[in-house]
């Protein structure tokens, strides 16, 4: 990041004057910065704006929801302060900065003394990170969900990705059903099966929404091991990061 940049955020942002900022290679889709400033520690990440057209809606969508888990955590006697994501505010408060190429920019504030793990080989820590998502998912329970955006259009849409799952299958575009033809016994070819099985039990939750008999609720809907935040000291999971897809 250039300079002149690098002093537009520091501007932008409510924040202390900016010491360092180092790239964090973590992460597939923004582009994520640690930045030490004087006695605190941010975040920045560019938005990929391929991926989310709107990003004022996304950002919209994560100062609601982090707004309503800091109640909640503060009803139930915890930390927002360490179990909650906090994007920090601008001078405008619009919470995103824009730069000449038309990028989009935000800022957190740093959670200390935890981390993300891209790999686990402990039981205890998957059981954990399991329970940050439960939690996260009853907290959020009785949020109004048409209060948010649709960050990406169709990406909560299940039966339009069964469709498009099994076009996928029926194309074979990249030759891997080919190339196992016959081998009935293959990790591919029985996750496939095991999936295209699961058509009727998709078809009744569909009917199930449509009806009413399952209330719509707000989801994280990217539940990976690395979207939540491990304390160093205890081994617990404190937090719910990345709600970019939030919906």
């Amino acid at each position: 990041m250039n300079k002149e940049l690098l002093r537009k955020v520091e501007q932008t942002f409510l924040i202390r004057k900016i010491k360092d900022m180092q790239p964090i290679t973590a992460g597939n889709i923004n582009s994520t910065y640690r930045v030490d400033a004087d006695g605190a520690r941010y975040i920045l990440q560019r938005i990929n704006k391929n991926v989310f057209t709107k990003p004022e809606e996304v950002m919209q969508n994560i100062r609601r929801v982090s707004r309503f888990l800091e109640k909640k955590v503060l009803q139930e006697g915890g930390d927002p302060s360490r179990e909650v994501l906090h994007p920090i505010d601008t001078l405008d408060g619009s919470r995103f900065f824009i730069d000449e190429n038309g990028d989009y920019w935000r800022m957190y504030d740093c959670i200390e003394g935890a981390r993300t793990y891209d790999n686990i080989d402990n039981p205890e820590i998957f059981y954990k990170v399991g329970g940050a998502f439960g939690r996260f998912q009853k907290r959020l329970s009785d949020y109004p969900a048409e209060n948010l955006h649709e960050a990406i259009p169709d990406f909560h849409n299940t039966p339009k990705r069964y469709t498009d799952f099994e076009l996928a299958v029926l194309a074979d575009k990249a030759g891997r059903l080919q190339a196992i033809k016959g081998q009935r016994n293959h990790p591919l070819k029985l996750a496939i099966d095991k999936i295209l099985a699961s058509k009727e039990e998709i078809r009744l939750l569909e009917l199930g929404k449509l009806s009413g008999e399952l209330p719509i609720r707000v989801t994280h809907n990217d539940t990976k091991i690395n979207n939540v935040m491990i304390d160093d000291k205890t081994g617990e999971a404190i937090c719910v990061i990345d709600l970019d897809t939030v919906g």
